[in-house]
């Protein structure tokens, strides 16, 4: 029985970038969404999150995603007037984002699928999901307790 792996396909992973700048441009241009994450009138711990997990989807790189998404909040003066509990709830949701979402182009995800010996598609039923559900909680705590900071 031959086994099967997974190969990332540059192509893909151009034509994914593509498709992400123009809905980016899309949503700029044709809807008048502000470029400006702080302006959007979301709470910073929502965008906080959001930016991790797009990052994390599409890179599979927790570090990665936590690093771009802290860089991307730090920038922001909305942050700069916050308090040090809510920018503690921003990490959290930040953290959290860059957990979820593990899937075939994250190191984890190989290692258990490796390890345990199991298929990519029973991987992503049990490690992804398990995964998922951990950053979810880690936002809604976080989310939580940005309301009282």
């Amino acid at each position: 029985m031959e086994e099967t792996t997974f190969m990332a396909d540059p192509m893909r992973l151009m034509i994914a970038a593509l498709v992400g700048i123009i809905v980016l441009l899309v949503l700029i241009i044709k809807f008048k969404l502000h470029p400006v994450l702080e302006k959007s009138g979301l709470p910073l711990i929502l965008i906080a999150f959001l930016i991790a997990v797009l990052v994390r989807a599409s890179v599979g790189s927790s570090i990665v995603a936590m690093t771009m998404a802290s860089g991307i909040m730090a920038t922001m003066p909305a942050v700069m007037d916050t308090s040090m509990v809510y920018r503690a709830a921003m990490c959290c949701a930040i953290c959290g984002g860059a957990t979820a979402l593990s899937h075939v182009n994250d190191a984890g995800f190989w290692l258990v699928s490796t390890f345990l010996e199991i298929d990519e598609k029973t991987t992503l039923k049990s490690w992804t999901i398990m995964e998922t559900l951990i950053g979810a909680t880690a936002f809604i705590v976080s989310f939580v307790i940005s309301i009282f900071a």
